[in-house]
């Protein structure tokens, strides 16, 4: 007499249910979670550019799960290799979330969450984004204690990893894009918002000598790439900052996450008006706050700071170039001029780098 084959249980059983969530289902398959300890899982989707889940169990842990390839998201190679890098690199660890699992083969990553109970968001969701973008004037600003532990988090991160032997991080889209050389086609797939954005930065001198200064190569260490208070969380009682979203790292040029972070104060600098960016005159005491935490991360050698102060200038009024492009790229992101408004502030950076870079030096020296 024929018999019933016998039906799945425990978690194979849980796999096997089409309405397990995504990332349950992974941390049961890794071993991560037990057909116990998925009972009760509440899964929230951040996703943004690539998949990731944040999973609440029912004994109160937080976990992060980020997936790549075969998952619908980016290669995490990278990132997997920064997340192994934190067993040897303390600097490293101490920025980054705690991996509780790499693995390579399955495209996935699982952190602890940062944010804990009181998780309140980026930085960029506490304190708000650009008035520049056509929102709200930002709701608070970051303080000089908070900043200059910023600045010192990342500036020992540099210092600890200068030379390593990685693979090179990819160009920020602004140097990809603006001042491309004579005879190179211009991309086919961006909109005509990204085009004319992209235009009126190639119009602009000051912004097309920036890149063709940022281009020429320097000494490198691990650059995250994508450092935006997006990408920050100030976690813990102690409000450590904690740093996200290493995908795009390698080995790069440090002037880079520096100038990102420093275009975050500038890009808030206050306007004459809606519609009027105004000139950008000097820097806050929250920018000097973490240039000088910076200082006292990376100790930068005398001989290269007044280069580096220079190309952290150039770096900043870029990446607020950059914005730019990010927000034509996707119109619900600002209003119809946001676009032109950024432009116009990243080239107010830029023209005055030659006394933005002395501030910047004496912070740095």
């Amino acid at each position: 007499m024929p018999t019933q084959a016998a039906a799945p249980s425990g978690a194979a059983a849980l796999l096997a249910r089409p309405e397990t969530p995504v990332p349950v289902a992974a941390l049961l398959e890794v071993g991560v979670l037990d057909e116990l300890t998925a009972v009760g899982a509440l899964v929230e989707d951040i996703s943004r550019a690539h998949p990731v889940w944040r999973v609440r169990l029912a004994d109160g842990r937080r976990l992060v799960v980020k997936a790549g390839i075969g998952h619908g998201g980016p290669d995490l190679a990278v990132e997997c290799l920064v997340y192994r890098m934190t067993r040897w690199c303390a600097p490293l660890a101490a920025a980054l979330p705690a991996p509780l699992l790499v693995d390579e083969d399955r495209q996935l990553l699982v952190l602890a969450d940062v944010g804990g109970e009181d998780c309140r968001g980026s930085l960029a969701q506490q304190l708000g984004f650009p008035a520049l973008i056509g929102g709200a004037p930002p709701t608070g600003v970051l303080s000089t204690t908070d900043a200059d532990a910023l600045g010192r988090s990342i500036g020992a991160l540099h210092r600890a990893t200068a030379g390593f032997p990685l693979p090179p991080a990819p160009p920020p889209l602004v140097l990809a894009l603006v001042a491309r050389p004579p005879g190179s086609p211009a991309p086919t797939t961006l909109s005509r918002e990204v085009h004319d954005t992209l235009a009126a930065l190639d119009g602009r001198p000051a912004v097309v000598e920036a890149v063709t200064e940022l281009r020429r190569p320097v000494t490198g260490c691990l650059v995250n790439h994508d450092l935006k208070w997006d990408n920050v969380v100030l976690s813990g009682p102690g409000r450590d900052p904690v740093l996200l979203d290493w995908e795009l790292a390698g080995s790069g040029d440090p002037a880079w996450d520096l100038g990102c972070l420093l275009a975050e104060h500038l890009v808030r600098l206050p306007s004459p008006g809606p519609d009027v960016p105004g000139p950008v005159t000097g820097l806050d005491g929250a920018s000097r706050a973490l240039l000088d935490g910076y200082a006292e991360g990376a100790r930068p050698r005398p001989a290269i700071a007044a280069t580096l102060a220079r190309r952290v200038v150039l770096s900043a009024g870029l990446r607020i170039g950059q914005l730019a492009l990010e927000v034509a790229y996707t119109p619900q992101a600002g209003d119809g001029d946001a676009a032109a408004r950024l432009t116009d502030r990243a080239e107010s950076v830029l023209l005055a780098h030659t006394r933005l870079t002395q501030e910047v030096l004496g912070c740095l020296s």
